[in-house]
Order: structure tokens, then C-alpha cells, then sequence
């Protein structure tokens, strides 16, 4: 998408992760956009296809959980239900509609699983992150071409210290952490776009707005769960 838009991008750095060994990549922008729809553009693709194929094996990881025979339920990993069921209010959601019986489990009872749906939490969680309206993560970006400069570093601000809060509330511990690793190499605004005074269609704005929303779904936690992601 990059080069379709016609930006060129620095190398991909890894950011690291206790509990994940990675929570993504710092990629820098070499060249000035042309548009904020370029812009934006640029920062949702990666998001989008990630939170689209980390829902799909979340579904489809449910569904081979349920239909599983003993003998394979025996070789999946087993993780405490309030891990799947409600650590993650979009996933209790999925969960709900495939197997609601798991909902009433106790939390800390392990249950077998199958990992597509370790998987597609990760990857549900990667994306939630990187679709936060702070600095120069894609969310960032996105929300700067969609409302301009100085709307996404209000943004961005009232965004850290969210997630600063939650942190020293102890409800959370991955958005935590991501917001410390963003202080340290994100927390910068991007670099100016060549043309900013013409926006971007409302269409893209309802993207951004229902891709914030899933991201607030996929952090925050199912009533009685086991907290912020």
C-alpha cells in the first residue's frame, strides 16, 4: 500500500515484548505523504487486514474447539477459560455466539483450546494497539489525516494517559506496557503531509470510527472478566 500511495518506508524495527516477544514493528516514514488520504490509506491497511484474519481464526478456532474429538482436545493447549471468555469483550462476543456455555465456566478453570484462537487474540491485540490514535502508530497517523494535527495530538495525549491510568490502576497490563514502549519511540506526531488542507472523504471516517470502536471492544474486558487486556 506504501507504494501504491507513493511513500517510502524505513526499515521495520522490532519492538519488544515480555509477554508476546514482539508487540509489532517501529516503521518510520522516509518521504512526505502527498495527501492525508494517502496517508491514511497507508496507516489503516495493515490494521485492517490484521483485525479481519485474527477474527476469522478466532471464529474458526472456536468452531474446531466444539467439534474436536476427545482424543484432540487432548493435545490442545489448555488456558483458563476467563483467558478466552472474558479477557476480551469482542472475543466473549465471538465466544458467546459458537460456544456460550464457556462464559459460565469459572475463571480460572482450564479448558482445552485450539491455537487459532491463541493466535487470532494476539493478532487481535497487535491490531487493537496499532489502531490507537496516539503519535506515529498507524492509529495516529489515520486520525491525523482524518481530523488534522492539532485534533490528533489532543488525541493522542488524552489517549497515554488512558492508558498511563489503567496501567496504575492495575487493569491492565499489555496496553500498559504498549504505552510505555509509544512514550519511547512513538509518541513523536508524524512527519507533515505535503498537502494538508484537503481532507478525506467521510467514508474513510466511518472506517477509522468503527476500527477505534473494535479496538476499545478488543481491549477492554467482558463484565466480570479478568481485566483490561
Amino acid at each position: 500500500m506504501a507504494m501504491r500511495c507513493g511513500m517510502l518506508l524505513a526499515p521495520p524495527i522490532p519492538l519488544p515484548s515480555l509477554r508476546f516477544g514482539t508487540l509489532g514493528c517501529k516503521t518510520s516514514l522516509r518521504s512526505f505523504p502527498k495527501t492525508r488520504t494517502h496517508l491514511m490509506d497507508m496507516a489503516l491497511s495493515g490494521p485492517v487486514v490484521t483485525m479481519v484474519l485474527s477474527i476469522l481464526l478466532v471464529y474458526c478456532g472456536l468452531h474446531m474447539t466444539v467439534n474436536a474429538t476427545p482424543h484432540s482436545l487432548m493435545r490442545m493447549p489448555a488456558v483458563p477459560s476467563g483467558v478466552v471468555g472474558k479477557s476480551s469483550f469482542l472475543v466473549s462476543m465471538l465466544v458467546m455466539k459458537v460456544c456460550p456455555k464457556l462464559l459460565l465456566l469459572p475463571l480460572s478453570q482450564p479448558i482445552p483450546i485450539h491455537p487459532s484462537v491463541l493466535i487470532g487474540m494476539t493478532g487481535l491485540i497487535f491490531a487493537a494497539i496499532n489502531i490507537l490514535p496516539i503519535g506515529r502508530l498507524d492509529g495516529g497517523r489515520a486520525f491525523l489525516a482524518a481530523f488534522g494535527r492539532r485534533r490528533a495530538n489532543l488525541a493522542s495525549f488524552l489517549t497515554l494517559l488512558i492508558l498511563f491510568f489503567s496501567a496504575l490502576g492495575g487493569s491492565t497490563t499489555v496496553s500498559g506496557f504498549c504505552a510505555l514502549l509509544v512514550l519511547l519511540y512513538q509518541r513523536k506526531a508524524e512527519i507533515p503531509v505535503t498537502n494538508e488542507l484537503t481532507g478525506v472523504n467521510p467514508l474513510r471516517v466511518w472506517i477509522l470510527t468503527l476500527l477505534l470502536t473494535a479496538a476499545g471492544a478488543i481491549l477492554a474486558p467482558f463484565p466480570a472478566g479478568f481485566g483490561a487486556l
